[in-house]
C-alpha cells in the first residue's frame, strides 16, 4: 500500500558531489541498515517462538523449510540444533538471522532476493496457524512481514536525478568521436537518431571509454556504466527509477533511455529495467504537455519500454520553479490545468498515469495540509497511485514523532481512498465555465503583477538588502548551490533560497503575492462576490488554494518584514515595501470576504501557536536586522548571523 523512495545519494542535479562511488555507498549502507533491523526483529520473535518440538505438529511444509536450511548451512544448523534442541522455531529463525547475514557476502546461503524471506515467515505463519496461535501469528508475525513487503532489501528505493542538459551533453561529446554532431541535429532528428539507437541491436556508444570528455559528461556515462552493476548486486527494485529536471522536449526523454540501452539496463523489447520520469516545471513544458508526452507515446521504441513497465508512466510536477516563474496564484492554477491535460493525454493512450508531486516544505513550493491537496486534485489524475516528496524540516516534523507519523499516514490514505472513490464514481468532475473563466481572468493578472514586482528596476537589489539572502547563499547546507551558475537574478536563484530568505524576514511573500491583485482584476472585469464563494464553497482546489494563501499570509508578520526593508536604500524601500504591504492588506480583506469568516484562516489552532511562537522568534529577527545593518562584522558577529538563520528557521518550522 505504501511505498518509501528516496534520492539522498542519488540526486546528481546540482550537486557534483553525489557521485556513482557515493550512490554505491548509500546502496549498501541502506541495505546493512534493514538487514540489521530484520535480524534484530527475528531475534525477538525467537524470544517468543519457544515451543517444545516434542509437544506439537510444525507441520511437513516449515520441517521441508527447516531440513532445506541445514542443508543450505550445515555448520550453523549444528550450533542452531546445540544451542536450541527440540525448538524447531527458534532453529529455524536462527537460520534465517544467519541467511540475512550472507545476503551480498561472498560466503554461500544467503537470501537471494526477499521473496524468499517472505516465504520463510508465511511457512513460520501457516505453521503457527496450524498449532491454533492465530494470535501469535497477528501480534508478532504478521508486523514483520508487512516491514519486509514494505522496505525489501533496500530500505528505500532510490530515484535517480540529472538535469536534462547533463545527458545532451554527454550524448554530444561521446558522439564526436563517431563524426556525429549531436548539436547540430533538430528536435525531430534528435528523435529519430535516438529512436534507431536504441530499437537497433549494436550498440553505439562504450560508456566506459571516456577519455577526451568533460567531468560533468564523464561522469554521467559512469553513472549508467555502474546501474547494470547496481542492478545485479542489490536488485532492481533497489534502484529502478530516473528522473528529468526540466524536461522539455522528447528527447530529453529519449537521451535517458538511450544512454539506459547502451548500458543494458534497458533490451527492448523485453526489457527495461527503469522507470523515466519527465520533471515539468517551466511553463513551457507544463503548456507542451501533450507535444512531449504525445511524441513519447507514439515513439515505437519508448512504447516498448513502457509495455515492459506495464504501461504505467510516472510525471513529475515542479511546484517549486513554476511558483518562482510565476507566481503563487498562476502557478498553481497552472498546474491544476496541466494535471488534467496529462490525464487526458494518458487515457488517449491506454496510459496509466502516476503523478509524482515534488512538494517543499513551504506553501510556496507545494506544502500544506496533504490531505487536502490530495482531495483537490483533479478527478482524472487520481488513477489509484500516487507519489510525492517530503522535504527537509518537513520529514522531522511530521515522521519524527511516531504517533504523529501514524496520524500523517492515515490522513494521506484517507484523502486518497475518498479521492479514489470520487473519481470512480465521477471519473471527471464538472467545471462550470464561470468558474473556469474567472480562474483564467484572476492567474493572468496575478502573474502580471507577480512578473511585474520581479522585473521592476531595482528589484533585486531590493531582495538583496531587504533579506538574509546573502548569508543563506554561503551557510554550509542544502544539496546545492544557491543558484544555477552563481549569476545575481531572481531566474537563476533556486527556489529553496529564495523562499527561504522572505521566510526568514516573515515576508513570506512567495505563498501569497499577486493573489489579491488576481481576485480584484476578476471583480473589475464583471465578476461577482457571490461566484467567488460559491467557487470557494463547492470547489475544493479553489478553495485549498485560497486556504494555503491564507495559512502563508496568516504566518507573513509586515511589523518584523518592515524592520528588513528599513535597511534597504530608502528609495527601494518607498518603492516595494510599499507595494508588498498593499497586496497583503488586500489580501487578507478578499479572502474573509470570499471565506466569509472574521479570522484570515479557519484553523483555531493557528493563531494560537502563533501566539506562543512569536515572542521566541521576533527578538531573532531583531538581531539579524542589526547585524545585517553592520557593513564590517566580527567573527563573532558572524557565526551569531549564521545562529540567528537557524533559530528563525526552527522557530518558524520551514527553511524553504
Amino acid at each position: 500500500m505504501f511505498e518509501f523512495r528516496s534520492w539522498a545519494g542519488s540526486d546528481r542535479d546540482g550537486n557534483p558531489y553525489v557521485t556513482p562511488e557515493v550512490t554505491a555507498n548509500t546502496l549498501e549502507r541502506q541495505r546493512e541498515v534493514v538487514l540489521e533491523k530484520y535480524r534484530e526483529q527475528l531475534k525477538r520473535l525467537s524470544g517468543v517462538l519457544s515451543q517444545d518440538g516434542s509437544r506439537i505438529d510444525t507441520g511437513g511444509e516449515f520441517e521441508a523449510s527447516l531440513e532445506d536450511d541445514r542443508e543450505r548451512l550445515p555448520g550453523s544448523a549444528r550450533m542452531a540444533e546445540e544451542r536450541y534442541p527440540d525448538e524447531p522455531y527458534r532453529q529455524k529463525l536462527k537460520l534465517m538471522r544467519e541467511r540475512l547475514a550472507r545476503v551480498g557476502d561472498v560466503r554461500p546461503g544467503g537470501y537471494d532476493d526477499v521473496d524468499e524471506l517472505l516465504d520463510d515467515l508465511a511457512v513460520i505463519a501457516q505453521s503457527l496457524r496450524n498449532n491454533v496461535a492465530e494470535n501469535v501469528v497477528e501480534a508478532h508475525v504478521d508486523p514483520i512481514r508487512r516491514q519486509v513487503a514494505t522496505f525489501g532489501f533496500s530500505l528505500a528505493s532510490l530515484d535517480l536525478r540529472e538535469h536534462q542538459q547533463r545527458h545532451t551533453d554527454a550524448i554530444a561529446e561521446a558522439l564526436e568521436s563517431e563524426g556525429i554532431n549531436y548539436y547540430d541535429l533538430s528536435e525531430e532528428e534528435r528523435v529519430e537518431f535516438l529512436t534507431d539507437a536504441v530499437l537497433q541491436d549494436e550498440s553505439v556508444l562504450d560508456l566506459g571509454e571516456t577519455d577526451g570528455l568533460t567531468d560533468d559528461s564523464a561522469r554521467v556515462l559512469e553513472l549508467f556504466d555502474s546501474l547494470a552493476d547496481w542492478q545485479t548486486e542489490y536488485g532492481v527494485e533497489a534502484i529502478d527509477t530516473y528522473c528529468i529536471s526540466m524536461t522539455e522536449e522528447p528527447s530529453h526523454v529519449l537521451e535517458v533511455l538511450f544512454l539506459a540501452d547502451q548500458a543494458g539496463v534497458v533490451s527492448l523489447p523485453e526489457h527495461a529495467g527503469i522507470d523515466i520520469v519527465p520533471l515539468l516545471e517551466t511553463e513551457y513544458a507544463l503548456s507542451g504537455a501533450r507535444r512531449i508526452m504525445g511524441t513519447l507515446f507514439k515513439n515505437e521504441a519508448y512504447g516498448q519500454a513502457l509495455e515492459a513497465r506495464g504501461r504505467t508512466q510516472e510525471i513529475m510536477l515542479g511546484y517549486s520553479d513554476s511558483n518562482k516563474e510565476n507566481g503563487f496564484l498562476a502557478a498553481n492554477w497552472s498546474l491544476y490545468k496541466n494535471q488534467r491535460r496529462l490525464g487526458g493525454i494518458c487515457d488517449d493512450y491506454d496510459v496509466q498515469m502516476r503523478l509524482f508531486h515534488g512538494r517543499g516544505g513551504s506553501i510556496s513550493r507545494g506544502g500544506g495540509p496533504m490531505n487536502e491537496a490530495l482531495l483537490a486534485l483533479p478527478n482524472n489524475t487520481i488513477t489509484g497511485q500516487v507519489k510525492f516528496t517530503e522535504q527537509g524540516e518537513a520529514i522531522a516534523e511530521k515522521y519524527g514523532n511516531p504517533r504523529i507519523a501514524e496520524r500523517n499516514i492515515e490522513q494521506m490514505l484517507n484523502a486518497q481512498l475518498r479521492a479514489r472513490k470520487q473519481t470512480i464514481n465521477q471519473p471527471e468532475e464538472e467545471i462550470p465555465a464561470e468558474w473556469i473563466d474567472a480562474m483564467e481572468t484572476m492567474a493572468d493578472a496575478a502573474r502580471r503583477e507577480y512578473r511585474n514586482l520581479l522585473e521592476s528596476d531595482g528589484f533585486v537589489r531590493y531582495f538583496e538588502q531587504a533579506t538574509p539572502i546573502t548569508v543563506i547563499e554561503d551557510l554550509n547546507l542544502g544539496s546545492r548551490p544557491a543558484s544555477r551558475s552563481g549569476e545575481r537574478s531572481v531566474e537563476d536563484l533556486r527556489a529553496i533560497p529564495w523562499v527561504f530568505s522572505w521566510t526568514q524576514s516573515r515576508c513570506i511573500l512567495p505563498g501569497w503575492y499577486a493573489v489579491a491583485t488576481g481576485i480584484d482584476a476578476y471583480l473589475d472585469d464583471g465578476g461577482s462576490m457571490d461566484i467567488l464563494r460559491e467557487m470557494y464553497d463547492e470547489w475544493p482546489f479553489f478553495r485549498t488554494t485560497l486556504d494555503n494563501a491564507a495559512l502563508s499570509l496568516s504566518r507573513t508578520d509586515l511589523e518584523i518584514a518592515a524592520q528588513y526593508a528599513d535597511i534597504a536604500d530608502p528609495d527601494l524601500r518607498e518603492r516595494f515595501f510599499s507595494r508588498v504591504t498593499a497586496e497583503y492588506e488586500r489580501a487578507l480583506e478578499l479572502i474573509t470576504e470570499i471565506g466569509r469568516r472574521d479570522e484570515l484562516h479557519p484553523r483555531d489552532w493557528l493563531g494560537e501557536n502563533l501566539e506562543r511562537r512569536n515572542p521566541y522568534v521576533d527578538p531573532l529577527n531583531v538581531l539579524q536586522v542589526y547585524l545585517l545593518d553592520q557593513t564590517h562584522r566580527t567573527d563573532l558577529e558572524e557565526r551569531t548571523l549564521r545562529l540567528t538563520v537557524k533559530g528563525i528557521a526552527a522557530g518558524m518550522k520551514n527553511t524553504g
